[in-house]
């Protein structure tokens, strides 16, 4: 492992639901699982405090849905820490599989169960936080104060549904019957910070694409790999990202974003390794490419090798928050279901990480606060929301799936998972720079 050139950073927030019975996390130790992985105890953790997201229905064509998949947060706040406003970025919307008859034989198709569905900002409450020393609570709520939707600049909102290019999955109507238009306007986001002029920039899957948006959630650019066109976009699209991006895996695009302090400087975290057959990438086994996009000239500055922990169990990178000037905090989640909070420092090549905490032994209380009381431990719980609030806590947050059941499933008879955000208190403090 070499030293690389130092790169800054600072912490990005969480989303989402819930009710939470405080539960001791057991300190655990990581085995190197490959280079750049250092074995460390992890943390005893808390959960302390848990929130229902209320209030609030995002827009589709005749109508709204209940406010759902929450896929990131990011907590503005002035020089001494007052006037919080914390955003939260929703996904492409509301989707599922649907198995139909195909020739003489059967297939399961991609479904939008609401295809007019417009992904958008969502402004919550934060007067919990103002909170100073308040009891430890098994409930609580978290208001919906102001919802975005993104738009063109014809002042046309953007939908969920895919461009149609490269790798893009087909999608179809809530019974699979009937396939549906591709879209240039299209976007699955996943990852939200503050510009600090009012604005925002966000991370998304399909292309992938770093998308600049105003404060009234209108697209100015979308920045794709090079070679990639949507000449449909109603926004300046720049083909200035690495080619090979294109060539990610199915449906594992940018999932992570964080902002440095003077807002100079982004990091874009791809979900999961390239497709080595569609992107011609020649990285490691489990290596992931870290981006570092210069704001100014909306270009990229520079590149860092991140490996997954689980490189051969489907390992998945769902979130991440600056500690300080090279250092992330990265949320990691593979099968059988593995979850960890690792340090990550960006000074080394490849980046070199340590073990924060392995989030495992929570996952039972979790699930309980998804599917509710005695649900069966083995139903999927897709954490997707990071945030650090100060070096003794941080919070994690669940994607819903907007609380529906694969089209077709089993699934569908029992009840839909909640959008949840847990607040975990860390027995050790993470070294949170002071200067951010």
């Amino acid at each position: 492992m070499t030293r690389a050139a130092p790169v800054p950073c600072v912490p990005a927030w969480a989303c989402s639901w819930a009710w939470a019975l405080p539960l001791v996390l057991a300190s655990a130790a990581a085995t190197a699982a490959a280079e750049g992985i250092e074995n460390a105890a992890g943390s005893t953790a808390t959960i302390e405090r848990a929130f229902a997201i209320t209030g609030g229905d995002l827009a589709v064509a005749g109508g709204s849905i209940a406010i759902g998949g929450i896929s990131d947060l990011f907590l503005e706040a002035d020089a001494r820490g007052s006037n919080r406003r914390l955003w939260a970025v929703t996904d492409r919307g509301p989707n599922g599989l649907v198995e139909v008859h195909e020739g003489r034989g059967k297939a399961k198709r991609r479904t939008m169960l609401a295809p007019e569905f417009v992904p958008s900002l969502v402004l919550l409450d934060t007067s919990w936080m103002a909170e100073a020393g308040a009891a430890k609570t098994e409930t609580g709520t978290v208001a919906v104060e102001r919802i975005v939707p993104l738009k063109g600049r014809s002042g046309r909102p953007l939908s969920g549904r895919p461009n149609g290019v490269g790798r893009d999955e087909a999608v179809h109507s809530p019974d699979g019957s009937t396939r549906l238009a591709a879209d240039d306007n299209g976007v699955d986001t996943e990852g939200v910070v503050a510009a600090g002029d009012g604005g925002f920039w966000l991370v998304e899957e399909y292309r992938p694409s770093i998308l600049r948006v105003a404060a009234d959630g209108t697209l100015l650019s979308r920045h794709v790999p090079v070679g990639d066109a949507l000449p449909g976009a109603e926004t300046n699209v720049v083909a200035n990202l690495p080619a090979r991006y294109a060539g990610r895996t199915h449906n594992r695009g940018f999932e992570a974003v964080a902002i440095t302090p003077d807002r100079t400087r982004l990091f874009a975290l791809l979900q999961s390794p390239l497709d080595r057959k569609h992107a011609g990438a020649s990285e490691p086994a489990g290596s992931v490419p870290l981006l570092v996009f210069d704001t100014a000239a909306r270009k990229p500055a520079a590149e860092h090798e991140y490996r997954l922990d689980q490189a051969d169990a489907d390992g998945k990178l769902c979130a991440m928050a600056c500690l300080g000037a090279t250092t992330l905090l990265v949320l990691e989640q593979a099968d059988g279901g593995i979850a960890r909070l690792y340090l990550a420092d960006t000074g080394f090549a490849p980046v070199r990480k340590t073990l924060v905490a392995d989030l495992g032994p929570l996952r039972p209380a979790m699930i309980a606060d998804v599917y509710g009381r005695g649900a069966d431990a083995g139903r999927p719980l897709k954490l997707e929301g990071l945030a650090v609030v100060d070096a003794r806590h941080v919070l994690l947050a669940n994607d819903n799936d907007f609380g529906v059941a694969d089209a077709g499933s089993k699934a569908k008879k029992k009840a839909g998972p909640r959008s949840c955000l847990w607040l975990i208190e860390l027995s050790e403090p993470l070294p949170l720079d002071t200067n951010i």
